[in-house]
């Protein structure tokens, strides 16, 4: 390692070699940046020690040094000191942090990176005192709280159903004489909030400057309890440094919160909430508010800690509208720290059978319980790899945000809820589940098999609303909704804004009906990772039994008599929702559409086979017949050119080319060209751009060798290099308007040995929510299906595993940047410990079991480490 000491003053900058010579750097800083590039790449320097910590600007924007350097280089640039350089770089790997106060949208932004929560709950990184404004966004999430509200645009009326933002019980906050402390009115000496991914501990540290010169610290330290997923915990300290006197101290619960995360859609209604009781008992506030239309109750109740040098009999309550207010005057010292402890119990209508503690934990006791509880979670999902610094700290933050979001102690209370797109951290999508399930489960089989179970129970829950969905449009079985919140009815929005053209426009994305596919394809999933019979037979055999009605009554006779099309529907691609000037929306044949569903009938035969006497007491009206899902799948309609590319859906090839190097030079960021094009005045229809992998998703989800089939049995001869064709392809007509659609290309970039594509594909979607590579959605919420999948990806890319395999099997091939990839699975109730360098695989079962390590099966016995050497022959008796 090459670690260089970085040492920032006013004038310059001073660089020390761990030879102990020193260079100085001088000019702007601007021009300093520059020199350090030079010693970075010719010095092949591996990280930085930053012995103090110092806010630069750079294109007129704030930036923090260390962050900077450490985003820029994809490298370790720590504050530290030389010599605590390697403790401090343990912490960075397992840490975010922010060392100054932001606003506007970054404040937003680091408020969704620097969430907690416990699968039931999310809380975003404000800090105790934070109300909301432009500035600063404090919000409590529970999973599964829906409301709807109706708005009024360019007179008509629209109704959406919102994530609702609860209310805010967290509140507390100092007042020095009629100065009440909120960070926003006082002079900020300095200020950090830093989130332990380990522990799931948020805290924050602030000095601040009062009006007449008075200086506080004040501390605050929050968890949302990972053990028990009903509570959590906000510990608040202050500290007068150079005065002594009178202070207030206030703890408010707050009723009156709104929805306010999402900027475009402030101007519609956003009022969900209603408080219906409020009750005030010695140090504990309970406060119940209601939806508005969905009427569901959420009950919160805090219970207050004095530190023991106060007198608890001197708090006093008062009441302002929906709002509780406890306060404390008292005596401070100079110097003096006094702490306050807050924990506050959530529950919903919505939660069965939850009673209501006698008494709260202080803080410190539910830290414990929270911390061990995490430390239990990353022993079973931790991804290590050596050699790649960068990349291990973003495994982390994605890991921890993934365990957030869906976490297996919360199964029971929250899983039946669904996968939110953005995870409990903003109103972004309003909250809704999508397709993104298909990249979020595959963490789940592999490393907490029951939670994936419940996942997918969010789906069967929903199945009659689904069967009502298919009957309304005039189909047979399930048709499930592109967005689903609540209830699983359709809440796809019928109009959007552009923020660029500031005009709302239809929205037909809700004939993505391929959504039911992904619900299909993890169902199997499930059960090819699990042998689940009894999940089969209860739920799973059902849900797909009704995907396969639907499908089956979406076929049309084409016009040659002789294939089946289907029409009406679009695909992952979401800048295209019908042909140039057709009357009516939506796309014929969609090839991911039309493959999924003939992989879909395949393996439907399968499972009648497999199933016989469940099909058989569950025919319903519309009976599965194997030999005729044979029949039909082998007779789907697709267009391919003679030069054995897919076309996305039918006429395709006809839409019009745009020069992309032009756009890219006038527009810099051109991810979100179908806002570019229609404020351009013209229609993305018409042109060949993709906002994201759409045929490419194929291969993602069947692999090669399994898409390869199912088109020869459509009847269709491809030449050997078809999936190369196809992929150069549409890698050059897709913009990345989703960072999922990194994902997929970098798949099948390491599939066909294009490494450098792969990496840098990768990279960018490993970084993509930290560095907000989308220009400001993460301050709306995190992406959890981009952060699952480039979890998952180093497991199914670079050790090889193939999922949809009934046998586990290894195919490793480690990139040359990483040194070492190790971590632990589950296949089949088998556990799995396994390592990765490049010369050895080490791999460990719990109990007998078969697999496949390069194509040859390897016998493992429970408890004993087997060595296999890459790429050389290991004999197995």
């Amino acid at each position: 390692m090459n670690i260089i000491a970085l040492s920032p003053q006013t004038d310059y900058w001073e660089i020390q070699y761990q030879d102990g010579k020193k260079r100085l750097l001088s000019g702007t800083v601007a021009e300093r940046l520059v020199t350090l590039d030079k010693i970075v790449e010719e010095s092949a320097v591996s990280g930085a020690a930053i012995t103090e910590s110092i806010i630069i600007k750079i294109d007129d924007k704030q930036v923090d040094l260390a962050d900077y350097l450490s985003k820029k280089y994809q490298k370790p640039f720590i504050y530290s000191s030389i010599s605590d350089y390697e403790q401090a770089k343990e912490n960075w790997l397992w840490s975010i942090e922010d060392t100054y106060l932001k606003q506007g949208n970054d404040a937003y932004t680091s408020e969704s990176l620097l969430t907690v929560g416990n699968g039931y709950i999310g809380i975003r990184g404000t800090t105790p005192e934070m109300l909301i404004s432009d500035d600063s966004y404090p919000a409590l999430y529970i999973a599964g709280l829906y409301d709807e509200a109706t708005s009024n645009i360019d007179g008509n009326k629209i109704t959406n159903e919102d994530f609702v933002n609860a209310p805010n019980l967290q509140r507390m906050f100092i007042k020095v004489g009629n100065e009440v402390v909120d960070l926003v009115h006082q002079e900020i000496i300095n200020f950090t909030r830093h989130l332990d991914l380990k522990t799931g501990l948020f805290t924050s540290e602030a000095t601040v400057k009062l009006r007449d010169g008075k200086r506080l610290k004040i501390n605050s330290k929050r968890v949302a309890n990972m053990a028990k997923v009903h509570e959590y915990s906000v510990q608040y300290a202050v500290t007068p440094i150079n005065f002594s006197g009178e202070l207030h101290f206030v703890s408010e619960a707050r009723g009156d919160v709104y929805n306010y995360n999402v900027a475009r859609y402030r101007d519609l209604n956003r009022q969900h909430l209603h408080v219906t009781h409020q009750t005030v008992e010695d140090n504990t506030v309970t406060l119940t508010a209601q939806t508005l239309e969905s009427h569901i109750d959420i009950t919160q109740m805090a219970q207050l800690f004095i530190p023991d040098e106060l007198d608890n009999s001197e708090i006093s309550a008062s009441r302002d509208g929906e709002n509780i207010m406890q306060e404390l005057v008292f005596n401070a010292t100079e110097g003096s720290t006094y702490t306050f402890d807050k924990t506050v119990w959530v529950t919903t209508s919505m939660t069965k059978d939850v009673p209501t503690p006698i008494e709260l934990p202080d803080f410190n006791k539910s830290y414990r319980q929270s911390k061990k509880a995490w430390q239990e979670l990353w022993q079973k999902s931790h991804v290590a790899i050596a050699g790649d610094d960068y990349a291990q700290r973003l495994l982390n933050l994605n890991t921890f945000h993934v365990l957030v979001s869906a976490s297996p102690n919360a199964y029971k209370e929250a899983l039946g809820s669904g996968l939110t797109a953005r995870g409990l951290h903003g109103e972004a999508y309003r909250g809704h589940v999508f397709w993104d399930e298909l990249y979020i489960l595959p963490f789940y089989v592999m490393h907490f098999p029951e939670t994936a179970r419940e996942l997918l129970r969010y789906r069967y829950l929903r199945l009659d609303e689904a069967k009502k969905a298919a009957k309304d449009a005039g189909y047979d079985g399930a048709m499930f909704p592109w967005q689903s919140g609540r209830d699983g009815s359709e809440q796809s929005q019928s109009r959007h804004l552009n923020p660029m053209s500031k005009q709302w426009t239809p929205d037909n994305s809700r004939l993505q009906r391929h959504v039911s596919l992904a619900i299909a394809y993890n169902v199997w999933l499930y059960w090819i990772n699990t042998h689940d019979d009894a999940y089969m037979e209860e739920e799973g055999l059902e849900l797909l039994q009704e995907i396969t009605k639907f499908w089956q009554s979406t076929l049309v006779l084409s016009d040659d008599g002789l294939h089946y099309d289907i029409k009406h529907v679009m695909g992952p691609d979401e800048f295209h929702e019908q042909c140039p000037n057709a009357i009516e929306a939506g796309l014929t044949n969609n090839a991911y559409t039309n493959v999924m569903v003939a992989w879909l009938f395949k393996t439907m035969k399968e499972f009648v086979n497999a199933f016989p006497q469940w099909f058989e007491s569950h025919t319903g009206d519309v009976e599965i017949d194997g030999q005729e899902l044979d029949s039909l799948r082998k007779k789907l309609n697709l267009e391919i050119n003679p030069e054995g590319l897919i076309a996305q859906y039918a006429h395709y090839f006809d839409l019009e080319d745009i020069n992309w190097d032009d756009y890219r030079d006038k527009y810099q960021n051109i991810q979100r060209m179908d806002r570019i094009l229609e404020a351009e005045g013209k229609d993305i229809n018409a042109y060949k751009v993709a906002k994201q992998a759409d045929t490419m998703m194929l291969f993602f989800n069947l692999g090669v060798n399994r898409v390869t089939q199912l088109l020869a049995e459509l009847g269709y001869d491809l030449p050997e290099n078809y999936v190369e064709k196809n992929f150069d392809y549409y890698l050059n007509h897709t913009s990345h308007g989703s960072t999922l659609s990194r994902v997929v290309f970098a798949a099948l970039a390491g599939h066909l040995g294009k490494t450098d594509v792969m990496w840098q594909l990768y990279r960018e979607a490993l970084v993509s929510d930290y560095d907000d590579i989308q220009g400001g959605t993460t301050a709306e919420g995190i992406h959890l299906g981009v952060m699952a999948s480039t979890i998952i990806f180093p497991l199914t890319v670079f050790m090889g595993i193939e999922l949809t395999n009934e046998q586990l099997a290894i195919q490793p091939e480690l990139p040359e940047q990483w040194q070492c990839l190790s971590f632990t699975i589950q296949k089949q109730q088998v556990h799995y410990e396994v390592s990765l360098d490049h010369q050895t695989l080490m791999i460990t079962s719990d109990k007998n079991s078969d697999i496949l390590v390069q194509d040859k099966k390897l016998s493992l016995k429970a408890g004993e480490a087997r060595q296999i050497n890459i790429g050389k022959e290991d004999t197995n008796d």
